[in-house]
């Protein structure tokens, strides 16, 4: 659930990542609208601690599944502001009405805005107001505390804010992006990116998806809305599930650092792969004969015995093509995309059926050649090289 302005990103000054190992400190601040009681909020604390922080294990929440997708290197914690006294969730409140920050509409809506200009300006005019009302309480950790690799900016911020989201490409939309507007520091750190949430349809699985457009991923979908989906439900920059399935190998390995090499397989023979849930053995590259840019990837994803994984549509064998001049830029303004999964019924022009791109002796798809469907086609539809037989279980 990401915003077209994602791509503003290559104009922002400033930016800088999350730290991707080690424990940062999430700020998540609640923010609701002039013509809105603190009631919006309707969930007690507890059903925010627990869908963001609990470490009870099974328990779908984002610092387990950061654990979990990160091999245990990276564990993300989350305080929230501002701080509640009791009960119940309290917020800061704006000093607009929501229409005030929703499009213009000379009948409905002629409070609000009318150019992508004044809509950023409003957005983070408003994020800006709310973090300087928590400062003025006093209540934000130390610098060290929430700038953990010490580059001079907080690690990251999630505003949730109350109600329900509006169209793609709105306002009010969850989306993650940076606060270059004004200079808002908390104690001594500049915000800069943020995670920009909508209550109603706050869960798991956004969190994960945001986050990690936070820790630097792109997205893996077409911001074109062109029915083709490059990895569909196998990678959460793609949907996010609930709970939210894991990102793939090339995400974890180019993006999130936690894979530090995917070993090439250069001879035929036999060859096991442990679940991607593994932190080793969970991958492999292979060269395409025909082409010096783009090059196959596989892993084995596996249900069972996760929490996360279990969301994904099938067990077995996924087929990657990886397309290296697209290499940090994701699939949104695909294609070509960067990042591909071999699905029948698939090709350049054609979506398939990504909901079985998974290969198994079990499902009956135990193989992948040239006269297969599908076929290991490059990213221009010519032979890809590669085959695969005798898929185990």
């Amino acid at each position: 659930m990401e915003q077209i302005r994602q791509s503003l990103q290559a104009q922002t000054p400033g930016i800088s990542n999350a730290p991707k190992t080690g424990t940062i400190t999430n700020l998540v601040v609640f923010v609701r609208f002039s013509d809105e009681a603190e009631s919006i909020f309707a969930d007690p604390p507890s059903y925010y601690t627990d869908m963001f922080d609990s470490s009870t294990a099974g328990a779908n929440s984002m610092r387990n599944y950061y654990l979990e997708a990160s091999y245990n290197a990276l564990t993300i914690g989350s305080n929230f502001y501002p701080t509640p006294p009791g009960s119940a969730v309290i917020s800061y409140q704006d000093t607009h009405p929501r229409n005030y920050y929703r499009p213009y509409n000379e009948v409905t809506n002629p409070d609000g805005y009318q150019t992508d200009a004044e809509k950023t300006l409003r957005e983070h005019t408003l994020l800006k107001d709310a973090v300087n009302y928590v400062n003025g309480l006093g209540q934000f950790p130390s610098g060290p505390v929430i700038d953990a690799d010490s580059d001079g900016y907080v690690d990251s911020i999630t505003f949730v804010i109350s109600g329900s989201p509006d169209g793609w490409s709105d306002l009010l939309w969850p989306h993650k992006w940076n606060l270059f507007t004004y200079v808002v520091t908390i104690n001594g750190k500049q915000v800069n990116e943020y995670a920009f949430q909508l209550d109603s349809v706050l869960e798991t699985g956004v969190l994960a998806h945001e986050m990690f457009h936070v820790l630097g991923a792109p997205d893996l979908y077409h911001y074109s809305s062109d029915g083709l989906h490059p990895v569909g439900k196998w990678d959460v920059m793609e949907y996010n599930l609930n709970p939210p399935q894991h990102m793939g190998c090339q995400m974890k390995y180019e993006y999130g650092t936690w894979i530090s090499s995917i070993p090439q397989i250069t001879e035929p023979g036999t060859y096991t792969l442990n679940p991607l849930t593994s932190a080793t053995n969970n991958c492999f590259k292979i060269a395409s004969p025909y082409s010096s840019t783009e090059f196959f990837l596989l892993e084995y994803r596996r249900q069972a015995g996760s929490t996360f994984e279990n969301s994904l549509p099938g067990t077995g064998l996924l087929v990657y093509r990886i397309n290296s001049l697209e290499a940090g830029n994701g699939n949104a303004d695909g294609p070509p995309d960067e990042i591909y999964i071999f699905r029948p019924g698939g090709d350049i022009d054609t979506d398939g059926n990504y909901n079985i791109a998974h290969f198994s002796s079990t499902v009956g798809r135990d193989k992948i050649n040239l006269v297969t469907d599908p076929t290991s086609f490059l990213s221009s539809g010519a032979a890809g090289g590669l085959s695969l037989c005798n898929i185990g279980a």
